[in-house]
Protein backbone atom coordinates (compact mmCIF):
# COMPACT_ATOMS: atom_id res chain seq x y z
CA UNK A 1 0.00 0.00 0.00
CA UNK A 2 1.14 3.66 -1.47
CA UNK A 3 1.15 6.38 2.08
CA UNK A 4 2.10 9.44 1.56
CA UNK A 5 1.16 12.70 4.11
CA UNK A 6 -0.28 15.97 3.24
CA UNK A 7 3.24 17.55 4.01
CA UNK A 8 4.44 15.28 1.78
CA UNK A 9 1.84 16.13 -1.10
CA UNK A 10 2.36 20.08 -0.08
CA UNK A 11 6.01 20.16 -0.40
CA UNK A 12 5.94 17.88 -4.44
CA UNK A 13 3.47 20.46 -5.27
CA UNK A 14 6.41 23.32 -4.46
CA UNK A 15 8.72 21.35 -6.19
CA UNK A 16 6.21 20.43 -9.04
CA UNK A 17 4.79 23.77 -10.01
CA UNK A 18 6.47 24.33 -13.60
CA UNK A 19 6.23 19.92 -14.88
CA UNK A 20 2.56 20.56 -13.33
CA UNK A 21 2.10 23.64 -15.97
CA UNK A 22 3.52 21.77 -18.35
CA UNK A 23 1.10 18.56 -18.02
CA UNK A 24 -2.10 20.63 -17.69
CA UNK A 25 -0.99 22.43 -20.94
CA UNK A 26 -0.73 19.17 -22.97
CA UNK A 27 -3.34 17.51 -21.43
CA UNK A 28 -5.39 20.97 -22.59
CA UNK A 29 -4.07 20.73 -25.75
CA UNK A 30 -3.92 16.98 -27.00
CA UNK A 31 -7.66 17.03 -28.06
CA UNK A 32 -7.27 20.33 -29.71
CA UNK A 33 -4.69 20.09 -32.34
CA UNK A 34 -3.37 17.94 -34.77
CA UNK A 35 -0.39 16.54 -32.26
CA UNK A 36 1.21 14.82 -35.28
CA UNK A 37 1.77 17.90 -36.88
CA UNK A 38 1.89 20.42 -33.92
CA UNK A 39 5.59 20.90 -33.50
CA UNK A 40 4.58 23.03 -30.21
CA UNK A 41 2.89 20.06 -29.09
CA UNK A 42 5.53 17.63 -29.91
CA UNK A 43 8.61 19.97 -28.27
CA UNK A 44 6.82 20.13 -24.78
CA UNK A 45 5.72 16.19 -24.84
CA UNK A 46 9.18 15.78 -25.92
CA UNK A 47 10.63 17.62 -23.34
CA UNK A 48 7.61 16.43 -20.83
CA UNK A 49 8.47 13.21 -21.07
CA UNK A 50 12.12 13.13 -22.09
CA UNK A 51 11.36 11.54 -25.85
CA UNK A 52 14.71 13.46 -26.79
CA UNK A 53 17.00 10.56 -27.75
CA UNK A 54 14.58 9.19 -30.41
CA UNK A 55 15.60 9.66 -33.95
CA UNK A 56 13.03 11.77 -36.32
CA UNK A 57 10.87 8.59 -37.66
CA UNK A 58 10.78 7.23 -34.45
CA UNK A 59 9.36 10.20 -32.79
CA UNK A 60 7.05 11.12 -35.96
CA UNK A 61 6.05 7.38 -35.42
CA UNK A 62 4.99 8.37 -31.57
CA UNK A 63 2.98 11.70 -32.64
CA UNK A 64 1.16 9.68 -35.36
CA UNK A 65 0.04 7.16 -33.30
CA UNK A 66 -1.11 9.41 -30.22
CA UNK A 67 -3.20 11.51 -33.10
CA UNK A 68 -4.91 8.17 -34.19
CA UNK A 69 -5.33 7.14 -30.61
CA UNK A 70 -6.79 10.18 -29.29
CA UNK A 71 -9.91 9.33 -31.30
CA UNK A 72 -10.57 5.66 -29.31
CA UNK A 73 -10.20 4.95 -26.10
CA UNK A 74 -6.90 4.68 -23.98
CA UNK A 75 -5.67 0.93 -24.51
CA UNK A 76 -2.21 0.77 -23.11
CA UNK A 77 -1.97 -2.94 -24.83
CA UNK A 78 -3.38 -1.83 -28.81
CA UNK A 79 -0.80 0.90 -28.01
CA UNK A 80 2.16 -0.70 -26.75
CA UNK A 81 1.34 -3.29 -30.24
CA UNK A 82 1.24 -0.54 -32.33
CA UNK A 83 4.18 1.44 -31.07
CA UNK A 84 6.21 -1.94 -31.27
CA UNK A 85 5.14 -3.17 -34.46
CA UNK A 86 6.16 0.88 -36.22
CA UNK A 87 9.32 1.12 -34.38
CA UNK A 88 10.25 -2.35 -33.95
CA UNK A 89 11.32 -2.22 -30.36
CA UNK A 90 9.07 -2.61 -27.35
CA UNK A 91 7.96 0.70 -26.22
CA UNK A 92 6.55 0.19 -22.79
CA UNK A 93 7.26 3.07 -21.28
CA UNK A 94 6.26 5.53 -24.31
CA UNK A 95 3.29 3.78 -24.88
CA UNK A 96 2.43 4.26 -21.34
CA UNK A 97 2.52 7.77 -21.88
CA UNK A 98 0.58 8.05 -24.91
CA UNK A 99 -2.14 6.18 -23.66
CA UNK A 100 -2.09 8.63 -19.79
CA UNK A 101 -2.04 11.13 -22.17
CA UNK A 102 -4.84 10.28 -23.58
CA UNK A 103 -6.59 9.18 -20.34
CA UNK A 104 -5.36 10.59 -17.35
CA UNK A 105 -6.15 8.36 -15.04
CA UNK A 106 -4.18 5.43 -16.72
CA UNK A 107 -0.72 4.96 -15.24
CA UNK A 108 2.73 6.01 -16.55
CA UNK A 109 5.20 2.88 -16.48
CA UNK A 110 9.07 3.72 -16.49
CA UNK A 111 11.66 2.68 -14.60
CA UNK A 112 11.22 4.91 -11.87
CA UNK A 113 7.72 3.35 -11.00
CA UNK A 114 8.57 0.20 -11.68
CA UNK A 115 11.40 0.67 -8.85
CA UNK A 116 9.04 2.11 -6.50
CA UNK A 117 6.97 -0.59 -7.17
CA UNK A 118 9.31 -3.43 -6.63
CA UNK A 119 8.22 -4.51 -10.18
CA UNK A 120 10.67 -6.10 -12.80
CA UNK A 121 11.27 -4.30 -16.39
CA UNK A 122 9.00 -6.54 -18.84
CA UNK A 123 10.45 -9.19 -21.29
CA UNK A 124 7.70 -9.03 -23.36
CA UNK A 125 4.42 -7.14 -24.54
CA UNK A 126 2.16 -9.60 -22.45
CA UNK A 127 4.48 -9.16 -19.50
CA UNK A 128 4.50 -5.62 -20.22
CA UNK A 129 0.22 -5.83 -20.26
CA UNK A 130 0.43 -7.52 -17.00
CA UNK A 131 2.80 -5.00 -15.19
CA UNK A 132 0.90 -2.19 -16.29
CA UNK A 133 -2.23 -4.23 -15.07
CA UNK A 134 -0.42 -4.51 -11.48
CA UNK A 135 0.28 -0.66 -11.00
CA UNK A 136 -3.45 0.51 -12.24
CA UNK A 137 -4.61 -1.89 -9.43
CA UNK A 138 -1.84 -0.62 -7.26
CA UNK A 139 -2.69 2.65 -7.98
CA UNK A 140 -6.74 2.20 -7.65
CA UNK A 141 -5.72 0.81 -4.10
CA UNK A 142 -3.74 4.17 -3.12
CA UNK A 143 -6.43 6.69 -4.60
CA UNK A 144 -9.28 4.49 -2.61
CA UNK A 145 -7.12 4.89 0.79
CA UNK A 146 -6.46 8.84 0.32
CA UNK A 147 -10.19 8.71 -0.52
CA UNK A 148 -10.92 7.41 3.19
CA UNK A 149 -8.78 9.61 4.34
CA UNK A 150 -9.95 12.80 3.37
CA UNK A 151 -13.81 11.56 4.39
CA UNK A 152 -12.44 10.05 7.61
CA UNK A 153 -10.92 13.58 8.36
CA UNK A 154 -14.03 15.49 6.83
CA UNK A 155 -16.59 12.99 9.33
CA UNK A 156 -14.19 14.28 11.96
CA UNK A 157 -14.50 17.91 11.16
CA UNK A 158 -18.26 17.39 11.19
CA UNK A 159 -18.57 15.75 14.34
CA UNK A 160 -16.06 18.22 16.15
CA UNK A 161 -17.99 21.41 14.61
CA UNK A 162 -16.53 23.88 16.85
CA UNK A 163 -12.79 22.91 16.48
CA UNK A 164 -10.93 24.81 14.25
CA UNK A 165 -8.13 22.24 13.79
CA UNK A 166 -9.63 20.25 10.87
CA UNK A 167 -7.34 20.97 8.21
CA UNK A 168 -6.10 18.08 5.35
Amino acid sequence: MIRVTSEQIDSALGKLRKPIDTYSWLQGSVRLVNVAQDKEFQRRFAGYYRVRFLKPAPRQKLFDLLEESKHLPADFGSILEKLSASTGRMEESFASKLAATIDPNLPVVDSWVRDNLGLSRAFSTENAKEIHQKIREQYADFLIYRMWQVTAVRLSCEVVAASSSCAM
